[in-house]
C-alpha cells in the first residue's frame, strides 16, 4: 500500500466561492496535467492551506486516477469552470506539445517522402517510367565512370576538364524533364521493366544528317556529357579515320560478302579480328558496369548487314535503333551529290538515275527499307526531319536516346548543325569538263592555266542560258510514287495525311523536278557556236606552240 499524502489545500483564485464545490475536481485536473507533462503545477494553480482541509489519498505520479476516479461528465463540467488564467496556462502546455509534435511529424514525413522518392526512381512502377536501375539511379549514374579505356586518346575526357566542371556546376540548374517524353512510339514493356543497359544504334541512313549527329556525339564524349548520362561510345583502336568514323569499322564487320551493295571498306582481313575482339570486350565491360552504349554509323543502312550476328553480339542489352527519315526524291539527289563529289559517279544526275538498275538499287538504302530490315530484330524509332515542330539535334538526344538528361540539355541549348553536302551547282563545272574530255579526247590543257581559266569563266557566264536536261516523264512518275509510298511506310497516318505530309510532298516535288532534278547538258553546250569557236582558237594556239 502506497503511503497516503495529506493535501490540505484549496484553490485560491479569483471568484473562489464559485469554484468551491469544484475544488476536488480542479485539484484533479491540475495534478493530472502536470503529472502527464512531468512538470510542477502551473503557477495559476496556487495552493494554500484550506480553512477546512480535506484529506485525499494520492499515489505517486502516474497512478493518481487509480484511487480517485472522476466521471467524464464531471470533468467536462469542471473544465468549463476553470478560471481564464488557469485555462490559459493549460493551453500553453497544449501548444507546446502540439509544436513539438508538429516538428517531429514534419521531420518524420520528410524522411519518409525522400525514402519513397528514391525507391520510386530506382524501381519504376509503371510502363512509362524509364528503367533507372539500369542506369544506376539518378544519383548514382551521374557518378559512374564510363569505359575510359575504350576511348581513343584523341577524345580523352581530360582534354576538356573545364567544360566538365561547368557541366557539373550547372547540374542543379538543368531543366526538369518529363520522363514520359523519352518513350519512343515503339518502345516496349521490356525496355522499362528489365534491368538491362540500353544499346542505342543510330543507323543513318546516308545523307540524313549523320555527319552532324556523329560530330556532336564525339564532342559530348570529349566534354564528359555522355559520361554524366552513363553512356559510352566505341572507339576502335589502331584504325585510320576520324573519331566519328570509328563506329563505321564495327558496322562494316557485320556485312555479308555475298549480299549486294556491300563493300568491305576498312573491315578487311587485317583489321577484322581485332575490331570484333575490341567490340566484344567493349560490350562485355558495358554489361558488367551497367553502362549504356551509343553506336552511330550510316554503314548500318546496307542490306548486307547480318542482323542475326549483330543481335547475338548485343545479347544482354535492350537494343533500340534510331533511323532518320528524308523524302526519297530529296535523299536520292543528296546521295548522288555526295558520291559524285567523292568521284564515285562521273555521269550527270539525270544520266545516272536513268541508268538501268540504279533506281531499284537506291530503294534498298532508303529509310523505309532500312526500317523494314531492322524492325524484325530490334525496337526501331524514326526521326522525321521534315517535321517543322522538331529540331533535329534536341529531338535525337531528348526523345530517342533514353534518359540522356545532360545531352538533351546541351543539344537544346545549341541545336545548330553544320551542312556538309555540296550543292548540284558545284558539280556542274566538273561534269562540263567530263563532256569536254569526251568531245576532245586528245586535248590536254594541263600546262595551260590561262586557257583553263578562260573556259571556266565562259561556262559560269553562259551556263544559265542553256536549257537543262531533266528526267523523263516516266522516271518522274516512278520517283514521285516511290516517295509517296515511302512516306506512308516511314511516318504515322496523322503525319502523311496532314498539311505537312503527302500534299506538301507533291507540291515540293513539282519545284524539284523543274530545277534540282535536272542537270546541265554538256554536249548541247559544246555544240553551240561560241563554244565551237573558243575550242577552235585554243586548238590553233596549241598547234602553233606545238
Amino acid at each position: 500500500m502506497v503511503p497516503t499524502q495529506t493535501l490540505p489545500y484549496t484553490l485560491c483564485c479569483t471568484r473562489a466561492s464559485r469554484l468551491q464545490r469544484y475544488e476536488r475536481y480542479l485539484y484533479f485536473f491540475c495534478y493530472r496535467v502536470t503529472d502527464y507533462l512531468r512538470l510542477p503545477p502551473p503557477a495559476s494553480c496556487r495552493l494554500s492551506p484550506s480553512p477546512t482541509p480535506h484529506t485525499w489519498t494520492m499515489d505517486p505520479p502516474g497512478t493518481f486516477q487509480k484511487h480517485y476516479q472522476v466521471s467524464s461528465s464531471i470533468q467536462k463540467e469542471a473544465l468549463k469552470s476553470v478560471p481564464q488564467i488557469a485555462r490559459r496556462n493549460e493551453n500553453i502546455s497544449s501548444r507546446a506539445r502540439c509544436f513539438i509534435g508538429s516538428i517531429c511529424f514534419i521531420v518524420a514525413g520528410y524522411i519518409i517522402i525522400m525514402f519513397t522518392y528514391r525507391n520510386l526512381l530506382a524501381s519504376p512502377p509503371s510502363i512509362w517510367m524509364i528503367d533507372h536501375d539500369a542506369r544506376g539511379g539518378w544519383d548514382e549514374h551521374f557518378k559512374k565512370q564510363p569505359l575510359d579505356h575504350h576511348l581513343d586518346s584523341t577524345i580523352s575526357v581530360a582534354e576538356d576538364n573545364e567544360s566538365i566542371q561547368q557541366d557539373k556546376n550547372r547540374e542543379n540548374a538543368l531543366p526538369a524533364i518529363d520522363k514520359k517524353i523519352f518513350l519512343s512510339k515503339v518502345a516496349t514493356v521490356e525496355a522499362h521493366s528489365t534491368k538491362k543497359p540500353t544499346a542505342i544504334i543510330h543507323a543513318g541512313p546516308h545523307k540524313t544528317a549523320s555527319t552532324a549527329i556523329q560530330q556532336t556525339i564525339v564532342q559530348y564524349s570529349k566534354r564528359g556529357i555522355l559520361r554524366l548520362d552513363n553512356f559510352a561510345i566505341p572507339m576502335v583502336p589502331n584504325v585510320p579515320g576520324t573519331p566519328r568514323k570509328k563506329s563505321s569499322w564495327i558496322a562494316q564487320c557485320f556485312y555479308n560478302k555475298s549480299e549486294p551493295l556491300v563493300s568491305w571498306y576498312g573491315c578487311d582481313a587485317k583489321h577484322r579480328n581485332d575490331t570484333l575482339d575490341y567490340f566484344t570486350s567493349f560490350l562485355s565491360d558495358a554489361l558488367e558496369s551497367k553502362t549504356n552504349v551509343l553506336i552511330s554509323s550510316e554503314e548500318f543502312d546496307r542490306p548486307g548487314v547480318n542482323m542475326t550476328v549483330l543481335k547475338s553480339y548485343l545479347k544482354g542489352f535492350h537494343v533500340h535503333v534510331v533511323i532518320f527519315y528524308r523524302r526519297f526524291y530529296q535523299w536520292v539527289l543528296s546521295f548522288y551529290n555526295q558520291e559524285a563529289k567523292n568521284g564515285v559517279f562521273q555521269q550527270t544526275f539525270v544520266d545516272w538515275l536513268q541508268t538501268d538498275g540504279n533506281l531499284e538499287t537506291l530503294q534498298l538504302l532508303h529509310t523505309a527499307k532500312v526500317y523494314e530490315r531492322f524492325k524484325v530484330f530490334f525496337d526501331v524509332s524514326i526521326l522525321n526531319i521534315h517535321d517543322a515542330s522538331l529540331s533535329i539535334l534536341p529531338t535525337f538526344f531528348c526523345k530517342h536516346v533514353f534518359v540522356a538528361r545532360h545531352s538533351c540539355a546541351a543539344a537544346t541549348k545549341n541545336p545548330d548543325m553544320t551542312r556538309s553536302n555540296p550543292s548540284s551547282k558545284s558539280l556542274n563545272l566538273r561534269h562540263f569538263w567530263n563532256a569536254i574530255g569526251e568531245k576532245y579526247p586528245t586535248l590536254s590543257l594541263k600546262h595551260f592555266p590561262e586557257e583553263v581559266n578562260e573556259i571556266n569563266n565562259l561556262f559560269n557566264e553562259t551556263v544559265d542560258t542553256f536549257s537543262p536536261k531533266c528526267l523523263s516523264i516516266d522516271t518522274e512518275k516512278i520517283l514521285l510514287n516511290l516517295s509517296i509510298q515511302f512516306e506512308k511506310l516511314a511516318t504515322p497516318p496523322e503525319w502523311y495525311n496532314s498539311e505537312q505530309g503527302i500534299r506538301a510532298l507533291a507540291a515540293e516535288f513539282d519545284n524539284y523536278r523543274a530545277s534540282k532534278l535536272c542537270s546541265i547538258d554538256g554536249k548541247a553546250i559544246l555544240e553551240s557556236k561560241e563554244w565551237v569557236e573558243l575550242f577552235a582558237n585554243i586548238s590553233s594556239k596549241l598547234d602553233k606552240i606545238g
